[in-house]
């Protein structure tokens, strides 16, 4: 876990007895990526434990920096034509895989085309629609060689846009965008490998223990190896923060998950460990997902509608969260610029005037005291997950009568429930790639590779469509609130929470920011501050 960094003699004398200090560089970093990775491919990444893994392995064109600013990575300059609608991009000459082969421009469109690639079912295939012609390949409407991007050689790729996209850079930084190796895929795009076979980022990896964790070593082709101060990186797969927390109490971690709960603060603050607590509002949407795929709340708004109305937003996050500036009616949250939330006008009239509604609603969706309802509420392993789902439960029981089952799943788990559309709700946090209202609305986009949430709503759709392409900033968030309106009022997702991060962190680790609402923490950006002495 140490290496020799230097060696000093001292001067100091016992007697005539000369004394050597080794002075030791911590070269490992302890972690947790907070559950296992639902997947190594990157373009089907689209929860947080995966993100984090894979960002350490992967880069794209451009990445996000420490500081939530866009930067460039495997590209070392680009160029804007054709009235914002073409981005030159030049490879670096210095970027390599792990095995030391070059990164082409092949395959950093490699991503794109299997984002836009119908028989890959990606749940984030509406990001690409600002690359021309993606959206009509998505949908099976147009061959792939339509598709707006062109390798003009192995160091130049260009992609085109149907429309100016202000925000085309930060989309590149996502981690479904990254450049890959065709070793990993087969001849149809799919991902063929338990893992991936190289990396083109800081690290590659070392080991691997499916249920358990996975060790990263530093990549000695990486274009910025020099820079990088850690060697060697482990991310822990348990969820559970308890387990965490003691690990990182008793030196075996150098930080957690930004997953720690109201619950440990009290035992935290027993431990003296208030200031190595980082709180951090980042840009992620805690949300309920409903199943509309299925009964009961297949084509039965007003069922839905109820539901979201008897939430007590205000009593959890008082009670719970401790905050109740993190209420959300929005998928969308308060993070993006001149961008208002959406509120619904019940929630702007008192709790008892909300029940007295929603009780008639409910009635209306044909469910009542003589025709009581059991659903099932799906939710990850964390004390805050839990009180938030306790707290839904008895107040859906308390007012219209509903028995709630509350089904706690590991991450991956319950990733995997909603990809296969087998589940009735479910608990979960939304990251955005990138701050944008169209990273969180386009949830709701008209599309088949939604199995349970999409609205097919033309109306909001293009008003999407119109706002993606408009290039002033205000402009397009007046098209996205309208969409907004539209798209919340259909409640196949109910908005509960901004979510506030809170992370353990030593104090001898440095490269991050404690106000990013991005909140990467990629492992190549930390060092330690502090040598040891043995």
């Amino acid at each position: 876990m140490y290496k020799i960094f230097f060696i000093l003699l001292f001067g100091l004398l016992v007697g005539n007895v000369s004394f050597a200090q080794k002075v030791f560089q911590r070269d490992e970093l302890t972690r947790f990526s907070g559950g296992k990775p639902y997947t190594f491919d990157p373009t089907n990444a689209d929860d947080s434990p995966t993100n984090l893994v894979l960002q350490d392995l992967f880069e794209g064109l451009t990445r996000i920096d420490q500081n939530g600013k866009v930067i460039l990575a495997l590209a070392s300059s680009y160029k804007v034509t054709n009235n914002k609608k073409s981005y030159t991009f030049k490879i670096r000459t210095d970027a390599k895989w792990s095995d030391g082969s070059k990164v082409t421009a092949a395959h950093c469109a490699l991503p794109i085309q299997r984002i836009v690639n119908p028989k890959i079912l990606t749940t984030i295939g509406f990001s690409s629609y600002p690359i021309l012609n993606s959206q009509k390949i998505l949908e099976g409407k147009m061959p792939m060689q339509k598709l707006g991007v062109k390798i003009i050689n192995s160091e130049t790729l260009q992609i085109d846009l149907s429309q100016p996209f202000p925000r085309f850079l930060e989309l590149l930084s996502g981690i479904n965008y990254v450049c890959l190796n065709p070793k990993d895929f087969n001849s149809k795009g799919l991902f063929i490998n338990k893992i991936p076979a190289l990396s083109n980022s800081a690290y590659k990896i070392k080991d691997y223990l499916k249920e358990k964790y996975i060790r990263f070593e530093k990549n000695p082709y990486y274009y910025n190896f020099n820079n990088v101060k850690i060697n060697n990186v482990i991310y822990y797969f348990t969820d559970d923060i308890l387990s965490q927390v003691n690990m990182y109490i008793t030196g075996q971690a150098d930080m957690t998950s930004p997953n720690i709960s109201s619950n440990e603060i009290p035992y935290l603050n027993s431990k003296l460990l208030e200031s190595q607590l980082i709180l951090n509002r980042t840009a992620d949407s805690i949300i309920l997902i409903l199943n509309i795929s299925k009964k009961p709340f297949k084509d039965n708004i007003k069922l839905r509608k109820a539901i979201s109305m008897i939430i007590n937003r205000d009593d959890i996050a008082k009670k719970i969260l401790y905050d109740s500036k993190l209420i959300l009616y929005d998928i969308v949250p308060y993070y993006i610029e001149e961008y208002t939330p959406y509120i619904p006008k019940w929630a702007t009239v008192t709790y008892d005037e909300r029940v007295h509604e929603a009780k008639k609603i409910y009635k209306e969706s044909g469910y009542n005291e003589n025709s009581k309802l059991t659903i099932k509420i799906n939710y990850n392993y964390n004390p805050d997950s839990y009180k938030i789902v306790e707290s839904i439960s008895e107040q859906l029981k308390n007012q219209l009568g509903i028995t709630v089952i509350l089904n706690r799943l590991e991450y991956y788990d319950n990733v995997t429930s909603m990809r296969e559309a087998n589940f009735e709700i479910s608990l979960i946090t939304w990251n955005p790639n990138y701050l944008d209202p169209i990273e969180y609305l386009g949830l709701l986009k008209s599309t088949k590779h939604y199995k349970f949430s999409y609205m097919n709503n033309p109306l909001y759709d293009d008003l999407l469509d119109k706002a993606t392409s408009q290039i002033e900033n205000k402009k397009r968030n007046i098209l996205f609130e309208k969409a907004a309106a539209i798209g919340m009022e259909y409640y196949s997702v109910i908005p509960l929470f901004d979510k506030l991060s809170r992370f353990l962190v030593n104090s001898d680790i440095g490269g991050y920011n404690e106000n990013d609402p991005y909140l990467k923490l990629y492992s190549q950006d930390l060092y330690f501050k502090k040598m040891t002495i043995k």
